[in-house]
């Protein structure tokens, strides 16, 4: 799909659409691949370069460590359940919260 943007003196004046608006200084965008994008971890800038504007991403799309670790922690209930019984239960939490952030340092 085809897609369009104005762009001014001081660099982009709107989204990318689908057709050019009125007046002068709408330029063809190419789109980029968004195929593996993170919107939690990667931004999506624009940049003229000649007679089209560039569409980049930029960062990765590995998850911060926190996104990683939130996955691996055991769950509200368990943690509740943990904390409830308290001892060798809550201890045995502590392990496992300790294993993944030392699996996915900061």
């Amino acid at each position: 799909m085809l897609m369009f943007m104005k762009w001014g003196e001081n660099g982009r004046e709107s989204y990318p659409q689908s057709s050019p608006g009125d007046g002068d200084g709408w330029y063809p965008v190419i789109v980029a691949d968004k195929k593996d994008y993170n919107p939690v971890t990667q931004e999506i800038t624009y940049e003229k370069s000649g007679s089209v504007i560039v569409e980049k991403i930029l960062g990765s799309p590995e998850g911060a460590y926190w996104q990683k670790r939130k996955s691996e922690y055991p769950s509200v209930e368990e943690q509740l359940d943990a904390i409830w019984k308290g001892g060798e239960a809550m201890e045995e939490m502590r392990r496992k919260f300790m294993a993944v952030k030392a699996k996915y340092p900061k």
